[in-house]
């Protein structure tokens, strides 16, 4: 009744120290096949992690010619993933 069942979901505030190995069992205990962070990059084609894919960060504000240039070479036109918090 609600249309296609989600399979990827995407981590709040996605960072590295946003999601633990507690966090992706309840994902896959969910049905989720996969999950994004929001740890900026780009993936393999085959990833060996699929919980903890990257993306690319698009902006609102971001021009076309900005946008077409972080596709065609991510990492010289895409922004830094910072922490949330320093690590212990």
């Amino acid at each position: 009744e609600l249309g296609p069942v989600a399979t990827t979901m995407s981590y709040p505030v996605g960072n590295i120290d946003a999601y633990d190995d507690d966090v992706i069992a309840q994902a896959q205990s969910a049905g989720f096949q996969a999950a994004c962070s929001y740890v900026n990059g780009t993936n393999a084609v085959s990833p060996g992690d699929w919980w903890s894919l990257r993306r690319l960060a698009v902006e609102r504000e971001m021009e076309l010619s900005w946008f077409a240039a972080m596709l065609a070479l991510p990492e010289v036109f895409s922004y830094p993933s910072q922490l949330r918090s320093s690590p212990a």
